[in-house]
Order: C-alpha cells, then sequence, then structure tokens
C-alpha cells in the first residue's frame, strides 16, 4: 500500500448498479482491495431501485470510504444514477464503474504516483474485455500509445471510443463546465457526455496501464438489450447537431467525422441494418442524407472519410438508396474480387451490378519453412506501405496476458520474415494463437494461409494451420 503524506481524496469511484446481485461483490472488492491508501479515495455506490436484492448486498459494506445511495424508484438509465454520483463525490478524479465491472487492482496507484499526468483533465487507461470465449483489449486505438498531458485532437482515434471505460475525469473540468450525461437521451447519454469532456478538455494523458476490466459475458442481462437501430441514430443526429455548433473548429471537426464515418455509416454494414424492413432502411437512410447534406460537413469533413466509404457517399449525394443499401450489402456479405493495379497494390471489387471498388490492406504467407528447432514465416502485406507496419502479434484467443509481439523484424518492400524459435514455441502457453500484422499503432489485418504444418520439439508441438476463415493461426500444445 503507498501511503502519501498531506492526503487529499484524489479518486471518487462512483459505482452504479440495478440489478446486479451477480457481480456487484467482485465490483466493489476491486475498488476496495486497491493497492492506495484507503484515505486517498472514495467510493459512492448508487442503486437505481434494484429489486434483486443488490442493495441489501451493499448494506454489508460498512467502510468508512463508501457512500450509498438509492433512488426512490428506477431511472429507466444510467444518466440519472451518475448524475447523482457526481453530486455526491468529492475527488479530484472521477471514474464511472458499473456494477458489472471491476477496476485492475493498481490502477489507482498508479496514477496517483504519476504526478505529470495531474495536470491532464483527462487520463485514459486500458480497458480489458472478458466474454465466455477471451480476454480482450477493448478499443485498443485509445491506448495504443502513451502520451502525457497532450491536446486531445493531436491524439488519432482517441475520439472514437465515448463509453466511460478506462476514463479518469477531473472534477474541475466537470464543475467548470457543468458537465451532466443527458436525462433527455433515450441512448447516447454516454456519447454526448464524453463529446462534452472532449471539447472542453484541454490536456489527456494515456497510459497502457491496464485500469478497468468489463463485464461482456452473455449471461449478463444488464448489457445484454435489443435496442433499436432507429432510436440510436437519432441519437447520434442530435449529438451530430451539438457538435456542429462547438466554437473549437479542431475538435468540433474532429468529433464530426468519427460522428459521420463510425456512427452513422459504419452502423450501416451491421447484420442489424442490413437485416431490418426495408423501410427501416431507407429511414436510416433520409436522416443519414440529413446530416451530410449540411454545407460545412459536405466541404469540410466528407473529404476526410475513409475511402472505402466513397461509393456509399456518393450514392447520399446522389440520393440513390438502392446504389447506398446495395454497396453495404456487398461490403459486408458479397463476392470480392481481385484487380492488381500495381506492385503490391490490388482493389476489391464487385464483378456485377455496381462498380464497387476498396482497396483494404492484406496479407497472404509466402512461405513456410520448418526447420529441426524452429519455423520461419515469410509474409507479403499488400496495400500498405512499410512505415505504417508495426509488428507482428500472436494474439491469444483465450488470455491478452498470453500476447506475444514482434517489432524487430527485417521489412523492405512490404515483403519481411519471422522466426519462430525453440524458446518461444516451448514457453508459450498452451491454446490457439492468432498471428495478426499490427499497423497504424492500433489496426489488425489477418495473414491468409492453406495448409497445415506442424513441429515437435522437446516438450511441445507446434501446428501453423489455417482457420475456418483461413486466417493463419498458430496452436500450441504440450507433448505426453
Amino acid at each position: 500500500m503507498i501511503i502519501i503524506k498531506d492526503k487529499k481524496i484524489i479518486f471518487s469511484i462512483v459505482i452504479t448498479t440495478f440489478n446486479n446481485k451477480n457481480t456487484i461483490e467482485k465490483t466493489l472488492d476491486s475498488v476496495m482491495e486497491q493497492s492506495l491508501d484507503v484515505d486517498l479515495y472514495e467510493i459512492v455506490i448508487v442503486d437505481d431501485c434494484s429489486n434483486d436484492g443488490t442493495w441489501e448486498i451493499l448494506q454489508r459494506y460498512k467502510n468508512f470510504n463508501i457512500k450509498k445511495y438509492r433512488l426512490a424508484q428506477n431511472s429507466g438509465g444510467p444518466s440519472i444514477p451518475r448524475n447523482t454520483g457526481i453530486k455526491h463525490s468529492i475527488g479530484e478524479y472521477l471514474y464511472f464503474l458499473d456494477g458489472d465491472d471491476w477496476l485492475e487492482q493498481n490502477i489507482l496507484e498508479t496514477i496517483s504516483i504519476n504526478k505529470k499526468w495531474h495536470k491532464s483533465d483527462l487520463i485514459i487507461s486500458k480497458v480489458i474485455k472478458h466474454t465466455e470465449k477471451n480476454q480482450s483489449v477493448h478499443a485498443r486505438f485509445m491506448t495504443a500509445k502513451t502520451y502525457i498531458n497532450e491536446q486531445s485532437y493531436k491524439i488519432p482515434y482517441l475520439y472514437y471510443y465515448l463509453g466511460p471505460g478506462g476514463k479518469f475525469i477531473k472534477r474541475k473540468l466537470i464543475e467548470k463546465h457543468d458537465i451532466q450525461f443527458p436525462i433527455n437521451l433515450h441512448f447516447g447519454e454516454d456519447k454526448l457526455f464524453f463529446v462534452r469532456v472532449y471539447e472542453k478538455a484541454q490536456k489527456v494523458t494515456t497510459t497502457t496501464c491496464i485500469g478497468v476490466h468489463i463485464n461482456r459475458y452473455s449471461d449478463n442481462i444488464s448489457i445484454v438489450r435489443r435496442t433499436h437501430f432507429i432510436k440510436k441514430r437519432e441519437s447520434d443526429l442530435t449529438i451530430f447537431e451539438y457538435i456542429l455548433n462547438m466554437k473549437d473548429k479542431k475538435r468540433r471537426d474532429k468529433l464530426l467525422l468519427r460522428n459521420l464515418e463510425y456512427d452513422l455509416l459504419t452502423s450501416c454494414s451491421s447484420h442489424i441494418f442490413l437485416d431490418s424492413p426495408k423501410a427501416t432502411k431507407i429511414n436510416i437512410f433520409e436522416m443519414i442524407k440529413t446530416a451530410f447534406e449540411n454545407v460545412y460537413v459536405k466541404k469540410h469533413i466528407v473529404p476526410q472519410i475513409d475511402a472505402k466509404f466513397n461509393s456509399a457517399v456518393a450514392a447520399i449525394y446522389d440520393n440513390d438508396f438502392n446504389k447506398f443499401e446495395a454497396y453495404f450489402e456487398w461490403l459486408k456479405r458479397g463476392h470480392k474480387f481481385l484487380e492488381k493495379i500495381a506492385a503490391n497494390h490490388y482493389e476489391s471489387k464487385a464483378i456485377d451490378g455496381y462498380d464497387f471498388r476498396i482497396t483494404p490492406p492484406f496479407a497472404n504467407l509466402k512461405n513456410l519453412q520448418v526447420m529441426e528447432k524452429a519455423m520461419y514465416l515469410q509474409i507479403e502485406v499488400n496495400n500498405l506501405k512499410d512505415n505504417r507496419i508495426k509488428e507482428i502479434q500472436l494474439e491469444s484467443r483465450t488470455d491478452y496476458k498470453q500476447n506475444i509481439t514482434y517489432e524487430d523484424m527485417s521489412l523492405k518492400d512490404s515483403f519481411f520474415t519471422i522466426m519462430l524459435n525453440q524458446h518461444l514455441l516451448e514457453t508459450l502457453a498452451t491454446g490457439v494463437y492468432n498471428i495478426i500484422i499490427v499497423y497504424d499503432d492500433y489496426k489488425a489485418i489477418n495473414i491468409k494461409y492453406g495448409f497445415t504444418k506442424k513441429i515437435k520439439i522437446s516438450s511441445t508441438t507446434a501446428t501453423i494451420y489455417p482457420t475456418i476463415n483461413g486466417n493463419l493461426a498458430l496452436k500450441i500444445r504440450r507433448n505426453e
């Protein structure tokens, strides 16, 4: 436990709960068992009128640094409980923790001892997502690199995650600008809250240290909700209007790009949109068109949108719903044929109907040599310049802590070799690893491969094989 002189409350951990009886103890214990001196943080619990015994469990906790509040009636969403937590907290930094998630044990101590970080209005830590199948880094673009007291608009892709996970917010920022979770939005209250935080935050720190674990198990009823696709897009348009009226151009343009590209366009490549009735899809198309017809958006934001959406954007401006629908159907589920444009440069194209074309990066395993005590993999990357490629990663399907990264590799003209030696293969945990290429700091592409080869060494058998989708994978098992 770290002890700090001249104690003050550094953190207010606001835990909001509704019918979390199966998870609330783990959540609360993760905060109470922090390595930081308990005098330096408080726990503010707001129960949204649970009726499953959650409140009764909370009554068993009597620690001096715990405040407990129970709403008189269920609010129907997270905004009122979180605003209540803000009202009753006093820490220098606020953190919003759902009643089914949990903090990394040392995160409060880590932040408290890094005094330089305290100049930031926002400190962002890594988020780990847990499902039945695996543990993985969530929104990894957010903490791909460490930035200390940087302007938010200078951090690439920072604005693409507008949820509370991993974010410690300075209280003075919230109080000065009266930032609250909106109670009038049916969906997207997190988005608007953090749009306002990013709008006003002057300095931001991001750390690769793990901050929080989020629960995404299928039996977690608090997050498994079938929400109305149209209502979500209506909320996105409300947020769009707010962003459009922001005064700070740099932050406004970054957030507008995120809203149009991610919330509006990317959502249309989902099964939810594509499987919706035609009337619903037309309604969505008309809503999206409203945003794109804005003069400022057309002139300043649309040219920044990812080129893969060019056909969809053209369909919007041509008022061609059929083309718009067909594009996203092709993008998600259609056949894509390669056409070589130049060395290491190809287009994926549709061969019938509309002339849809995209240039996604892709990679192939060109050669695999199995030696006595090592495997050599030669990989070719297309549609991607060498300086954008960061590393090769052996990504465990079950546990992010088992991931292995190759940064030292010979790369020339989009062709490189890596070696999996005996020491590495014998020290890897048993299980399956996806072999992926990481570029632009966080983006990942799979490597295509069509054959199976194995190497048996003293204690381990390593098998290189293609997955059902033809992606390169490595399986490690111990010899009996």
